[in-house]
């Protein structure tokens, strides 16, 4: 999955205005608006997805395709948060397993 946006934002959430089927190999291109600085969702934006991607976001929410996806938020995460947010995931539940006290600072 690849996004880009008219504003580069690392983390964001964004509604699906449409879906546009890219090719005959399961791509589509999902039009979005992701939410600004100020709140509103006005950066306007795509997301370039496969089907073996978009089926999980489907079937979480037993959404119909392609109308169904249209007006659903979505979370839009850079690789690198997408890392942090994964190397959070594993400390805590280390921690979780070990039942120790750890002072983390992020």
């Amino acid at each position: 999955m690849t996004y880009q946006f008219e504003a580069p934002i690392a983390c964001t959430e964004a509604l699906v205005t449409a879906v546009e089927e890219r090719n005959d190999f399961g791509q589509y291109t999902l039009t979005i608006l992701g939410i600004d600085q100020n709140g509103c969702y006005t950066n306007k934006g795509t997301v370039t997805i496969n089907e073996e991607e978009l089926q999980p976001l489907l079937q979480e929410k037993e959404l119909s395709f392609p109308k169904g996806i249209i007006g659903q938020r979505v979370k839009v995460i850079s690789h690198e948060k997408l890392r942090q947010e994964q190397a959070k995931a594993a400390l805590f539940q280390k921690i979780a397993e070990d039942g120790e006290e750890i002072n983390v600072e992020f």
